[in-house]
């Protein structure tokens, strides 16, 4: 019923195109299904008119994930949205791009003297435009080591190293399509083996770091002090704390409340064991410090909000992300209020999106609005926007009733669905023949008829037969159809007996069979017959001389006739609705009277 499918990929989207055939016909539409290796079939849109014969047909899927292989296949539908044919499957994969961001907040930490642990965040799934992406780390010292590569969902890696070994590490995003900008470099130093200082190690006491460490034991003789310095992730010049911390012995540890360091930056932090002679005697590994950031509330409110129905059945909503410098702190998150004629409410988006999709029922109108948050506050929302998922095919009809008001008339009442997905433009009655009578049990053409209220009279109908009758509501197509059986009600014969034979002729009396009217004209059930004899010389069937008599089966005798006399007898048939015609009157005489002879 159509040609080859031919998927192509354009920016992310999936183009799909087809032709009608010659043999198109019953077609109402065509229906496009989607699906991944993951997932079953998904309906997309809503379903595409048909238009005639040999024309072409071009499809857009749009809000599908970037570098994803989809499998396709399109239905074609009747008007009753039955499909009709399936076409074979074609694949196809969406586009990806290069990342826009490369990971964040890369940090290196001297865990011992043997190991380098890296850390980092995870970029923004809205950044990756793929559907995944590899993690890549160049190590620029020591020099010769080779990238790493590893999966896009991780988030740590640990490096062999040597003993006091100086490692600078940067990273960046990469997928199919190409790679992010490499982010700024994280540097840091393992200690050497004999160390004087186990740690440092930081912890949070009110949201301000503390840095803590303890001495080697017996070392009174050697340390004097301590010296705390620092620098941020994208200086190369180490700065001193102003105080030096007394060595007191190694039974105790030593802490630093290190609130002086400013807020809102990256740190790296190191300790000198400093000897009598204010000589370095020893270098501790480097640890990260995050001090918070005093926050206030977002500049503004995210821009450029958008939804954009995904067919019947899902809204995708996306808005302009803020640029770091508007965040106002170093964490942000998204606010998604919508709302619908039956329910609303909140959804946060904490991973730094800047879309996301609702699930919907069709045609059901859904108003959005979002805001940018952080621990301080959230900005105002954006303007309101209003978008309303396609309709589709309505649910079944309700309630439905149908009363045989005569023989050849139905009248039929039900209720609109309950699920309308759509505006209700009408319903299709559909009516079918399935047996006149007791005779013809041969099912006839169904044939549909259309009304613009829950409820139709349908008239012309054959008496005393069965009909399956349908009702669909219908939107742009027509929904499923709610379906009942029902039998109009008898009615009079519309034909009369046949085959009326006379037999045993007798002077006064005389036997007649007949055969009831045709099957298709009885009209119900024949209840009865009735005859009438009346000579012929007198054939108005008013006389005195006419016989009647109402008899149950199909052969009776006439009794109470003249001797050889010529009579006109008709009869008819009965149902519970009354009389049907005559037949038409057969001729007959009555034989002689026998002869009496005299008396001698």
């Amino acid at each position: 019923l159509i040609s080859d499918l031919r998927v192509l990929a354009h920016d992310g989207d999936l183009s799909v195109e087809w032709n009608s055939e010659k043999t198109s016909h019953g077609i109402f539409g065509y229906r496009i299904q989607y699906r991944t290796d993951n997932t079953g079939w998904t309906s997309y849109g809503q379903i595409v008119p048909y238009v005639g014969d040999n024309k072409h047909y071009t499809q857009q899927l749009t809000g599908l994930q970037q570098g994803s292989m989809y499998h396709i296949h399109i239905q074609v539908l009747d008007r009753n949205s039955y499909v009709m044919y399936t076409s074979p499957e074609v694949s196809a994969r969406t586009v990806c791009s290069a990342p826009t961001h490369p990971p964040s907040h890369l940090q290196l930490q001297a865990a011992d003297p043997r190991h380098i642990r890296v850390s980092w965040a995870q970029p923004p799934q809205s950044t990756w435009q793929c559907n995944d992406i590899q993690v890549e780390l160049e190590i620029t010292e020591p020099q010769g080591i080779a990238p790493v590569f590893l999966n896009g969902y991780q988030t740590s890696h640990v490096l062999n190293s040597d003993a006091n070994q100086q490692w600078s590490v940067r990273i960046r995003a990469k997928n199919s399509a190409g790679t992010s900008a490499w982010s700024q470099i994280a540097s840091v130093r393992t200690p050497p083996t004999g160390e004087l200082i186990i740690g440092p190690s930081v912890s949070y006491r009110h949201g301000i770091p503390v840095l803590t460490w303890t001495s080697k034991e017996r070392l009174d003789d050697l340390i004097q002090t301590y010296q705390i310095e620092y620098r941020t992730s994208v200086d190369s010049t180490w700065q001193r704390l102003p105080e030096q911390v007394p060595y007191t012995g190694w039974q105790r540890p030593y802490s630093v409340d290190l609130s002086e360091l400013p807020t809102g930056h990256n740190y790296q932090i190191r300790i000198h064991a400093v000897d009598a002679n204010n000589g370095i005697a020893y270098t501790s590994s480097a640890v990260n410090v995050q001090t918070q950031i005093k926050c206030s509330v977002p500049r503004r409110a995210p821009l450029d909000v958008q939804a954009t129905s995904l067919g019947p059945t899902q809204i995708r909503v996306s808005w302009k992300e803020l640029h770091e410098s508007e965040w106002n702190c170093n964490r942000l998150w998204y606010v998604v209020k919508y709302s619908t004629p039956h329910n609303q409410g909140f959804k946060n988006l904490t991973r730094g999106e800047n879309h996301v999709i609702f699930d919907s029922e069709p045609y059901t109108r859904w108003t959005f609005e979002v805001q940018a948050a952080n621990p301080a506050g959230e900005t105002h929302w954006s303007h309101p926007v209003t978008v309303q998922t396609e309709g589709t095919a309505p649910g079944p009809i309700s309630d439905l009733r149908i009363y045989p008001q005569s023989s050849d008339t139905l009248q039929l009442s039900w209720r609109q669905p309950q699920n309308p997905y759509g505006q209700i433009t009408g319903y299709e009655v559909t009516y079918q023949l399935l047996s006149k009578g007791m005779c013809d049990q041969v099912t006839e053409r169904p044939i549909t008829v259309t009304s613009d209220k829950p409820s139709f009279t349908l008239q012309g109908l054959l008496p005393h037969s069965k009909y399956r009758i349908s009702v669909a509501a219908r939107t742009n197509i027509a929904g499923k159809p709610v379906s009942q059986e029902v039998q109009t009600h008898e009615a009079t014969p519309s034909g009369a007996p046949v085959y009326i034979r006379i037999t045993n002729v007798l002077p006064t009396e005389v036997a007649v069979v007949w055969q009831a009217p045709a099957c298709l004209q009885t009209n119900g059930e024949i209840t009865e017959y009735e005859f009438e004899a009346t000579p012929l010389e007198r054939p108005d069937y008013e006389t005195d001389s006419t016989v009647r008599q109402v008899v149950r089966g199909t052969r009776t005798k006439i009794t109470g006739l003249s001797p050889y006399t010529k009579y006109l007898v008709r009869i008819r048939a009965f149902t519970r609705k009354g009389p049907g015609p005559w037949s038409e009157p057969v001729q007959f005489q009555t034989a002689a009277a026998p002869e009496i002879p005299a008396p001698p």
